[in-house]
C-alpha cells in the first residue's frame, strides 16, 4: 500500500507559527472573525516552498468552477 499524499491541496509543512489564532477567531479590521496562522519557511527549504506553489496552484485548478469558469483577478495569495 503506497503512502502518497492523493490531495494535492494538503501540504505538511515543517515550520514555526506567527499570528496564530487557532484557538478563537479573530476579527482584523472589524471584518468577520476567522481562523488563521502565517507559517514562517526558510527560504533555504527550496522543497518544502515547491509543494506549496504546486498545492496553491491545483487548488486554484479546483476551485474554477466555482468562480464561474475563471480565476478571479484579485485572488490573494501568499
Amino acid at each position: 500500500m503506497s503512502n502518497e499524499n492523493v490531495n494535492l491541496t494538503k501540504v505538511i509543512v515543517p515550520c514555526r507559527f506567527s499570528y496564530l489564532h487557532c484557538w478563537e477567531p479573530n476579527a482584523v479590521s472589524d471584518g468577520d472573525p476567522k481562523y488563521s496562522v502565517s507559517a514562517i519557511i526558510p527560504k533555504s527549504d527550496t522543497e518544502t516552498i515547491e509543494k506549496i506553489k504546486k498545492a496553491i496552484e491545483q487548488a486554484k485548478k479546483d476551485s474554477v468552477s466555482k468562480w464561474g469558469g475563471k480565476v478571479p483577478a484579485n485572488l490573494k495569495l501568499p
